[in-house]
């Protein structure tokens, strides 16, 4: 028997195989944009529906050279060294019949200044008068391929970073844990297009 964390039981003539024990429970960390360090032209905003406080998002009227300059970052503590999974949990302004039917995002993911994964990586699906999801639900998008991507992540403290956010986007909480089998229970996950 073998488990989404890739632990393996021992071989069994019996057809009972107990999967492994965890040794130790799963962490997650709930990171709020609003609690963030911001370096750059962002706003704070309140809206309903929000985990933080506040969302933050760069004004739609924000130069090409100002949304460049915006980052977000946090003192982070990861307990175990691992593979951990990015949830990024964002709404776009406006009202669904006002939206684009598309607006591309790539958001990099640092961790003490190394690339570690991109986030949302391409076109993001938004409501449109001829398919109208209701704009208050929020989206979760995740690192995907075939299957959720995980990354490793040594243990310890770490400054973690986001670059490249897009503009008119709001961008409520960052979600890291090391469990696969998470799923957020609010909003709509992402479907995705690359």
């Amino acid at each position: 028997a073998v488990d989404r964390r890739g632990n393996e039981s021992a071989l069994s003539d019996r057809v009972d195989a107990p999967i492994p024990a965890r040794p130790y429970p799963p962490q997650q960390l709930e990171l709020c944009f609003d609690q963030a360090t911001v370096s750059g032209k962002l706003e704070r905003l309140q809206a309903a529906g929000t985990h933080a406080k506040q969302y933050v998002m760069i004004p739609e009227k924000a130069a090409e050279a100002e949304v460049a300059a915006v980052s977000v970052s946090w003192e982070i503590n990861i307990e175990h060294a691992g593979k951990h999974y990015f949830w990024l949990r964002y709404l776009p302004k406006g009202k669904a019949a006002e939206r684009e039917a598309a607006v591309r995002q790539d958001i990099t993911v640092l961790l003490d200044g190394k690339k570690m994964t991109t986030l949302v990586r391409g076109m993001t699906d938004l409501s449109t008068p001829d398919n109208n999801i209701r704009p208050e639900f929020w989206t979760w998008d995740r690192p995907i391929d075939f299957d959720l991507v995980g990354v490793e992540l040594p243990a310890g403290k770490h400054t973690l970073t986001l670059k490249e956010l897009t503009k008119a986007i709001r961008y409520d909480v960052l979600l890291i844990t090391d469990e696969p089998a998470f799923r957020p229970k609010d909003g709509r996950l992402r479907q995705t297009s690359y």
